[in-house]
């Protein structure tokens, strides 16, 4: 892991008024997978001339976490739910209403079967990443 004082600007992205609150990259690529303030979950690829974020899903509010899973995006968002989306054809594969507050963060498994949500009624659900089954929480 690299220090933070020996990270340096490759390139910067103007994402217009949007902030960008979630971001994850595909692996060996210059693809981002973006979730924000304009309730987007989006793909940008970062080594275009003129990288634009293109839609793939919208949520209800604020986008707080993705978490790439193969093709699949698996976002949550202020809105309490968690959603599945493919990425290749833009669209809803899935949408959970899985907490009764702001959900803040979704991250995978190291083998990429479990998908962890958290949110602010301090609970934390895990989910099968590729039936959206409920899992434990």
């Amino acid at each position: 892991m690299s220090s933070p004082d020996k990270l340096k600007t490759v390139k910067t992205l103007s994402l217009d008024r949007n902030i960008a609150f979630a971001v994850a990259r595909e692996p060996n690529s210059a693809r981002l997978v973006l979730g924000g303030s304009d309730f987007k979950v989006s793909l940008l690829d970062a080594s275009a001339d003129r990288p634009a974020p293109v839609e793939v899903g919208k949520h209800a509010t604020y986008v707080t976490g993705v978490a790439l899973a193969g093709k699949t995006v698996i976002s949550c968002g202020y809105d309490g739910k968690v959603n599945w989306w493919d990425v290749e054809r833009k669209a809803s594969v899935r949408s959970v209403e899985a907490h009764k507050k702001w959900a803040r963060q979704v991250a995978l498994t190291a083998d990429g079967l479990l998908a962890a949500s958290v949110a602010d009624d301090m609970v934390c659900k895990l989910w099968e990443v590729a039936t959206g089954r409920l899992c434990a929480n």
